[in-house]
């Protein structure tokens, strides 16, 4: 059962989604406008709120006129806008939408770069040839599953899940369970960033959702999940968020991240893994209250960082400007799917 069901929690969380849409609207076909479209529809998987056509619809005027997604500029955070129109397209067929995932489908496949089999991170910024980003264990992966359920072939699955553990064990530093923000060659790029566990964690909670239960990979998913709790519970701050820069408390604290790591804390503890249930649920509870705090009355969830490049030191998370962006509406929603 949804969390927003009734009451406070229904009308925020409809303020939440109107604002999704609209910076959505605002924006490109790329992974920012996907993380708001798929919280919009995992909020409301039966559609009682009509998100779905909101989401095509939204979807549709960011295509536009052109023939197909973004591809050549915004490579693989093109996939993320893809997936919601795969989903979008299972109750109700588009023809435009359809050839949008497909395409994507087609690209993620055969033209896309891999480097031991798992997909480079390449986007506007460059090519990112043989970095693994922790980003692409959400912004991308989840849309191999959907394929795979969609085409009936396996290949995708298998891929989804094997770069799922492949990004995961390479990301964590040695001996613990956060993950670095990209990795290059046996090197630990980045810091110990909350959005970018959040990402990893998130991504691990949605595997978890998609996968059938008698799926042999849930298994290693849920334990990924598991090893993520305890790290993460010792550094949530009193006030119930988590800092920019995990590990540092100098370092503003932080609503997109806060939200994406109170959505895998929920699926951690309703799996019953990574210690006491109650426990984690008590702090994902403190983590959700703490973001809708920063709602503002137009539903814009504030405190969250804009877009962040892999910065070499803490310093730079740090200096990342928080503003109004997609993907803190995005998350919250995903944090509000849970009772």
């Amino acid at each position: 059962m949804s969390a927003i069901t009734a009451g406070a929690d229904t009308e925020i969380a409809t303020r939440i989604a109107d604002r999704a849409e609209a910076l959505a609207r605002a924006d490109e076909w790329e992974w920012g406008a996907g993380v708001a479209l798929y919280g919009m529809l995992r909020h409301d998987p039966d559609d009682r709120d009509g998100m779905r056509g909101r989401v095509r619809d939204t979807l549709l005027a960011l295509l536009g006129d052109a023939a197909e997604p973004p591809i050549a500029k915004n490579g693989v955070n093109t996939l993320l806008p893809g997936l919601c129109a795969l989903l979008v397209t299972d109750a109700a067929p588009d023809e435009w939408l359809d050839a949008a995932w497909r395409r994507l489908a087609h690209y993620a496949r055969y033209e896309a770069t891999y480097t031991d089999g798992m997909l480079d991170h390449a986007n506007h910024i460059g090519p990112h040839a043989g970095q693994r980003w922790v980003d692409t264990t959400f912004i991308s992966l989840p849309f191999y599953l959907h394929v795979s359920r969609r085409l009936g072939d396996p290949w995708w699955h298998d891929s989804a899940v094997a770069q799922l553990f492949g990004h995961i064990e390479a990301l964590r530093f040695p001996g613990e369970a956060l993950c670095a923000h990209a990795w290059e060659a046996g090197r630990h790029l980045g810091v110990r960033w909350a959005r970018g566990n959040a990402w990893a964690i998130a991504a691990c909670a949605e595997f978890l959702h998609i996968l059938p239960l008698d799926d042999p990979a849930r298994e290693g998913v849920t334990a990924l999940l598991a090893g993520f709790v305890p790290p993460l519970l010792a550094l949530q701050d009193v006030s119930g968020m988590w800092h920019t820069v995990l590990d540092d408390a100098s370092t503003y604290l932080e609503a997109s991240g806060t939200a994406g790591i109170a959505h895998g804390l929920f699926a951690a503890a309703a799996h019953g893994v990574g210690g006491d249930a109650n426990t984690t649920r008590a702090a994902a509870i403190r983590a959700r209250a703490a973001v809708l705090d920063r709602v503002a009355s137009d539903g814009t969830v504030g405190d969250v960082s804009a877009g962040t490049p892999v910065y070499p030191t803490a310093a730079g998370y740090d200096a990342v400007p928080v503003r109004p962006e997609t993907w803190g509406q995005g998350l919250a929603l995903l944090m509000l799917t849970w009772a």
